[in-house]
């Protein structure tokens, strides 16, 4: 619902539903940054974190099998 639809209707309320009206756009707002802090989790290390340590100098060398195929 655009801005301009919302003021039309809030226009003419009294004062009082007019701030809970704004009360509850707050509440909304917060909903949405707790939905979106949800949504961004950072992903933990796991259960072998410790146990890779590293990858071998050669990882990405031919094997010798395969020189013939290159």
């Amino acid at each position: 619902m655009p801005l301009e639809t919302m003021v039309k209707q809030a226009t003419g309320l009294p004062d009082k539903y007019v701030e809970m009206a704004v009360t509850y756009i707050s509440f909304l707002q917060q909903q949405f940054a707790a939905e979106t802090e949800k949504k961004v989790k950072k992903r933990s290390v796991g259960l072998y974190a410790d146990r890779f340590h590293s990858i071998a100098d050669d990882f990405d060398a031919t094997p010798d099998l395969f020189e013939d195929y290159i």
